[in-house]
């Protein structure tokens, strides 16, 4: 139970990074190559674990940046697209 706990908020934690990282790429602070070099490990620190996919899910609306999550999202469906295309 308490090692759960840590490892949430550990991930909370690490998409509150990136959301601050897109909000300065939205800014202007960060462009695009550096902004697209921090998402990337979204895919393989969040989504990838059951974890970071429960968090993502139940915590993500009501704690982040509603344009983040929604570009998360576009950029999540995107990825799964591809990944079927290239099932077929």
């Amino acid at each position: 139970e308490e090692e759960q706990i840590q490892i949430t908020a550990n991930m909370v934690a690490f998409i509150r990074m990136r959301e601050n990282h897109w909000l300065q790429y939205q800014n202007g602070v960060l462009d695009e190559a550096t902004w697209l070099s921090y998402r990337e490990p979204l895919l393989s620190v969040v989504f990838h674990s059951a974890i970071g996919r429960n968090v993502w899910s139940t915590q993500s609306a009501s704690i982040l940046d509603s344009s983040f999550v929604d570009s998360i999202n576009t950029w999540l469906s995107d990825i799964e697209l591809e990944d079927r295309d290239a099932l077929f």
